[in-house]
């Protein structure tokens, strides 16, 4: 048996962005993984953790667990340490096939034909579900490629998966469903070259006011075996030519407020870029409020910047005037700092995207923040990249390992790697 190659949680960032980027790169490429201090740079600090709580910072928090879970459950995966707040993991994905994963899918058929494979993550508590998805979204394109339904028969072509993930679409310091829907969803397809991946909002999940477990559904078309992703230029800018405005607001007073300074302020500057408004709607609670800027190119680029409103004092009922001000001066200020460095994405892309880069067939460029250092994220996931694939970034490029799609498609063959593995609860 291999022994795993150890990943320090401290390093760099230090927090979830090393573990997600580790399970998604063990899972594709059947490599063990250990990781120590995990997220050992977040959690309570020193200086502001009670006298009385003994308990150390960092560790797997439920929205992680979840995910190691699931991707345990998927790839019948040899864990330690897979429990709540534990800093060590071991993980050890196996080759699967549709025998080994029947506890996590469900074949869904309609005129005795396969149409889709479903699958819920499930939560108790409102942790980011995109930051759950990002962990499983490599494997469900690479590692879940199955041509075959249930009773053997070869489809010609990728099974469709469907999975329901629980848990909170707007959370602090996390990225939205509206960034998913609106910018990396489309930017990730554009470099799949089809609408690969989709998502749906089933209910709104909130950590802010009253706590809310909500859900998303994401239906993805994995590659078909053998195929790889292609090498991808991400560059050119161009100009803004279209503004996309979404708003979250408690009531229709705080949003038309929103929408007048948003409109006034960003036409001021950019009076030729057309603004529109895909998501306007009631927040529920008055301590909720979210805006999130969406600039499009010429070229077909999309770069933003959001905030899920947490200054103080605290929002009032009809959300007074000093908060609308401060939550649109902050986002347009942040988008236009993300204008100004000239590159194609923003801060939060460019380190979404390396993942793709990594496993892609080529060289693949992302020009993101021209003449400006990379975020620690994206270092981070760069530096797992490297740990992990033993590939090379140089500037916003990078030769990829062009990962091959596959999956074990031979049912005898598949119980035969499955006996002896542990099944996993989800």
């Amino acid at each position: 048996m291999a022994n795993p190659i150890h990943l320090d949680g401290t390093t760099l960032e230090g927090g979830g962005q090393l573990l997600r980027l580790a399970l998604s790169f063990s899972t594709i490429t059947h490599t063990p993984i250990q990781i120590t201090s995990i997220r050992g740079n977040r959690g309570p600090k020193s200086a502001t953790k009670k006298a009385w709580d003994s308990r150390p910072s960092g560790g797997l928090m439920p929205a992680h667990l979840a995910a190691v879970k699931w991707l345990a459950a998927a790839t019948r995966a040899e864990t330690t340490g897979m429990e709540l707040r534990s800093r060590e993991l071991v993980f050890r994905p196996q080759p699967t096939g549709w025998y080994g994963a029947k506890g996590v899918w469900k074949d869904v058929y309609e005129k005795k034909r396969i149409v889709l494979r479903e699958s819920r993550v499930e939560m108790a508590s409102a942790g980011a579900v995109t930051l759950i998805f990002q962990a499983m979204l490599p494997w469900l394109l690479w590692g879940a490629c199955w041509r075959r339904d249930g009773n053997g028969q070869d489809l010609g072509r990728a099974v469709p998966l469907r999975v329901v993930v629980e848990g909170g679409t707007n959370v602090t310091k996390s990225l939205s469903y509206e960034y998913l829907e609106q910018v990396l969803l489309p930017t990730v397809n554009k470099i799949l070259g089809r609408k690969a991946v989709k998502c749906s909002l089933v209910e709104r999940g909130w950590i802010t006011g009253k706590t809310n477990v909500g859900s998303v559904r994401f239906d993805v078309v994995p590659f078909d075996p053998g195929e790889t992703l292609k090498a991808f230029n991400i560059s050119n800018r161009g100009v803004v030519t279209r503004m996309h405005v979404c708003i979250l607001a408690p009531t229709p007073c705080a949003a038309a407020q929103v929408r007048g300074k948003v409109t006034r302020e960003f036409s001021w500057h950019h009076p030729d870029v057309e603004i529109d408004f895909p998501v306007d709607e009631g927040s529920e609670d008055h301590r909720r409020l979210y805006l999130l800027l969406v600039a499009e190119t010429s070229n077909g680029h999309r770069l933003a910047h959001d905030w899920l409103y947490d200054g103080r004092p605290k929002l009032g009922f009809q959300a007074p005037a000093e908060a609308i001000d401060r939550l649109v001066t902050t986002v347009i200020g942040g988008l236009e700092r993300e204008l100004a460095h000239g590159g194609c994405v923003d801060e939060h892309m460019q380190d979404q995207l390396i993942v793709f880069q990594a496993l892609a067939e080529g060289r693949s460029t992302v020009e993101g923040r021209v003449g400006k250092e990379i975020s620690l994220h994206a270092q981070t996931a760069r530096w797992v990249a490297e740990r992990l694939l033993d590939v090379r970034f140089e500037d916003g490029s990078c030769e990829g390992l062009g990962i091959h799609a596959s999956a074990v498609e031979d049912e005898a063959k598949d119980q035969a790697l499955a006996e002896g593995i542990s099944s996993v609860a989800v």
